[in-house]
């Protein structure tokens, strides 16, 4: 995330670094970047560094079991699949990848130097995600499944039925309430899509596989070793053309793995990808918030997508 979390303190990521790793941390630092999960920089005396991650659980019971098997089938691709391209946590107390500390689930990485600024090109990118998708056999007892659910969608339909009920929690609550009462006939109609989408995939998991979720060029860095793919919170057991709808490059991965992938799959992913950020970016606004970089990306995100339904 661009800001920073205000219900947990950077000594209270600290101390979670230092009790479940054991880790000596003489300097936390937050670092900015991404969206979805905080993130800091852990600095031990001897100026070895670490990259924390913090994924906000408490209210969540579900995200919170998920977030726990994807983490484990990251590490497990890395080291029972020997895929050397993922970024996966490290192991600590009690052979846990994760501790909850004041509502946040908090995972430890090894810190990479990049060798450039650029990201993966679609060439390396398929060649990572054929290689998550061929260890499949390996990883069903642990991978979560998709479900096709929309996180947030019941606030977001709520906010659509009563703009009105959305009350005075933020400075983009009303506009907000004003932008789903405008676009509510197309927001409809692109969750009934989905849903028809949906029935038509859901049935037969024979051909599914694990899949990253979004491996995409900012979830990669490259580095001496090669190109890496990070991010490995939104793991889950399905089509691959969960993954594919992103990279492009469907071609070349038929070519590859000879899977065929279908179109229709890849448009409902790409379909869902929206929706899921309107569904969160709803939870967001209808609840206590405040402006930041992130809120305001959120509020530009909401407007974008709602045009698109409309075809504006």
């Amino acid at each position: 995330m661009r800001s920073h979390p205000e219900d947990i303190t950077d000594e209270e990521i600290a101390t979670a670094v230092a009790e479940h790793w054991s880790i000596d941390v003489d300097r936390i630092e937050p670092a900015l970047i991404g969206f979805g999960s905080h993130h800091w920089v852990a600095t031990d005396p001897s100026q070895k560094t670490w990259f924390v991650t913090a994924d906000r659980v408490a209210d969540d019971q579900v995200r919170g079991r998920r977030l726990a098997a994807a983490l484990r089938t990251a590490y497990r691709l890395r080291h029972d699949c020997a895929l050397d391209f993922v970024v996966a946590p490290l192991v600590g107390r009690d052979d846990q990848l994760q501790v909850v500390t004041g509502g946040y689930a908090v995972a430890l990485y090894p810190y990479l130097e990049r060798s450039c600024d650029d990201g993966a090109d679609t060439g390396q990118l398929i060649t990572m995600v054929a290689g998550i998708h061929a260890a499949t056999s390996r990883l069903v007892d642990v991978a979560p499944i998709d479900d096709f659910a929309v996180d947030g969608r019941d606030i977001l339909q709520a906010a659509i039925a009563d703009p009105g009920s959305i009350g005075d929690t933020g400075p983009y609550a009303g506009d907000f309430a004003a932008l789903v009462d405008r676009y509510r006939q197309p927001i409809t109609a692109a969750f009934d899509r989905y849903d028809a989408m949906v029935s038509e995939t859901a049935g037969d998991r024979s051909d599914w596989v694990v899949t990253h979720g979004e491996p995409k060029p900012n979830n990669t860095m490259i580095t001496a070793a090669g190109p890496m793919l990070i991010d490995w919170d939104t793991v889950r057991l399905a089509p691959a053309a969960r993954d594919l709808w992103m990279t492009g490059g469907v071609q070349d991965y038929t070519r590859s793995t000879g899977r065929t992938i279908v179109s229709e799959e890849l448009d409902l992913y790409r379909l869902r990808w929206d929706l899921e950020d309107l569904g969160s970016y709803s939870s967001w606004f209808a609840g206590r918030h405040r402006r930041t970089a992130d809120t305001e990306l959120g509020w530009q995100g909401c407007v974008a997508i709602c045009r698109r339904f409309a075809g504006e």
